[in-house]
């Protein structure tokens, strides 16, 4: 298998995930460089037990946990790091945005990495629930538990600010 076509065909999917995880582009552009360079080491050692993009994920999701780990225990990473809010490849125009959206984005922001990547791959990505318990190596049933508590706390703050829009 050519590991520089599949790089090519998933990368630009692979590259929004790692920014969307870990919420910052300079540390997802070095995020993406330790992928490329681990996707292409083990590309020989891909056994076919899932798909190639599936496999990738896995890859993908190991180098951001890696990368947020070195982030919490290095301070000085920190403290170099630029302040500035992250902001996604395509924004939502400001007369578009709600002050629901924006609630959701910040308790989006406040989740932990691995709630973070699963909202991302099963949400935003639509993979499907066997896909994402690969990916994030944790069964599909707690997975499933984990999204609903997401979900139900979204919805209990959005409810309790008066956010929601009546149909």
């Amino acid at each position: 298998m050519d590991g520089h076509a599949a790089l090519e065909r998933l990368g630009p999917e692979l590259r929004g995930y790692l920014a969307a995880v870990l919420r910052d582009r300079e540390v997802a552009r070095d995020a993406w460089a330790m992928f490329a360079e681990q996707f292409l080491r083990s590309i020989g050692s891909f056994r076919g037990e899932s798909s190639i993009r599936t496999w990738a994920y896995r890859i993908a999701h190991r180098t951001a946990a890696r990368i947020a780990r070195q982030r919490r225990r290095s301070r000085e990473v920190l403290q170099t790091a630029p302040d500035v809010p992250f902001q996604p490849r395509t924004a939502t125009s400001p007369w578009l945005r709600t002050d629901a959206r924006d609630l959701v984005k910040a308790i989006r922001e406040g989740l932990s990495e691995n709630d973070r990547a699963l909202l991302v791959l099963r949400i935003d990505r639509g993979l499907p629930w066997k896909e994402v318990s690969t990916i994030l190596g944790t069964a599909d049933a707690t997975l499933r538990k984990r999204l609903e508590r997401i979900k139900a706390r979204i919805q209990r703050e959005v409810e309790a600010r008066g956010l929601l829009e009546e149909a």
